[in-house]
């Protein structure tokens, strides 16, 4: 059987993948789909993007889910929702 790929790398992620993790460009379509298929949600991004972690790999993905391409990747470690600021009045 026949994996269909969801997923299809730019020319920007391929190069991306090869300079940050070594994966190269013959492989970069079936890494994509099958890290893809581990990678955690992280939020949406700008101009309709969407943003992935892969942990085995600490690695954000940014995908164009209209396309179905993956964007680029970076390092990166999981985002973690930031405690609010407070902010105090000061008296002049």
């Amino acid at each position: 059987m026949t994996q269909v790929s969801r997923w299809t790398p730019t020319v920007h992620a391929i190069q991306r993948l090869k300079e940050r993790f070594s994966i190269t460009p013959e492989g970069a379509v079936n890494y994509v789909n099958q890290i893809m298929t581990q990678a955690k949600y992280v939020s949406a991004g700008k101009a309709g993007k969407l943003v992935y972690y892969y942990e085995k790999r600490d690695m954000m993905i940014v995908v164009n889910p209209d396309e179905n391409v993956v964007v680029t990747v970076h390092e990166g470690t999981e985002p973690t929702v930031a405690p609010p600021v407070t902010v105090e009045a000061t008296q002049a």
